[in-house]
C-alpha cells in the first residue's frame, strides 16, 4: 500500500506540473499589443524669408503617410495657444493626436500688416495646397513654412514647405 501511495503522489505532482507547463506555453501564444503613440510634438517654423507673422494654423486629418489622402473629419480651431504669433524666422512648439504613421495637412492664418487676422484660404482666387505634418519616423516633427505676397494680386500664399522627423 505504501508503495501505492508514494507511487499515486508523485503521479499526481508530475501531472500537476506538466499541466503547469502547457499553460505557461499557452501564454505565450497570445498576441502582445504594440503601443502606438497618437501624440506628436511638433515645432513648427515661419522662415525667415516669410514676410507675414502666422496667428493661427489649423488641421485636417489626412489619413496614412504616403497615401493621397482623403480628408477626415472637420479642421481644427488653431493649434497654437491663444495670443500667441509666429514672427518670420521664430518658431512656436505644440502637440497634435495623430495616428504613428498618419498625416495632416495645415492651413494658416497671418497677421495683414494691419493687425487684423487673414486666413490664406478665404482670399480670392486662392489655391490651396495639401501642406503637411506627418507622423512618420518619430513623434517629434519640424514643420516650416515660408509665407510671401504677391506682387500682381496683393494675396499672400506659401511659397515653400518642408516636413521632417525629429526637432532641429
Amino acid at each position: 500500500m505504501k508503495i501505492f501511495n508514494s507511487y499515486f503522489k508523485s503521479s499526481i505532482i508530475l501531472h500537476l506540473i506538466f499541466v503547469g507547463f502547457l499553460f505557461s506555453l499557452s501564454a505565450c501564444d497570445k498576441a502582445v499589443e504594440e503601443t502606438k503613440t497618437e501624440t506628436l510634438y511638433v515645432k513648427f517654423v515661419n522662415d525667415s524669408a516669410s514676410v507675414a507673422t502666422i496667428t493661427s494654423i489649423m488641421v485636417q486629418a489626412m489619413g496614412k503617410a504616403g497615401d493621397a489622402g482623403t480628408p477626415s473629419g472637420d479642421w481644427s480651431g488653431n493649434v497654437i495657444e491663444k495670443n500667441q504669433t509666429i514672427a518670420p524666422g521664430e518658431f512656436v512648439f505644440f502637440t497634435l493626436e495623430i495616428p504613428n504613421l498618419h498625416w495632416v495637412r495645415y492651413r494658416l492664418g497671418v497677421d495683414n500688416g494691419s493687425g487684423q487676422e487673414l486666413l490664406l484660404h478665404e482670399q480670392s482666387n486662392y489655391q490651396e495646397m495639401n501642406l503637411p505634418i506627418t507622423h512618420w519616423g518619430g513623434d517629434e516633427r519640424t514643420a516650416s513654412t515660408t509665407v510671401l505676397k504677391s506682387l500682381t494680386t496683393g494675396n499672400y500664399y506659401t511659397s515653400g514647405y518642408s516636413d521632417w522627423a525629429g526637432i532641429n
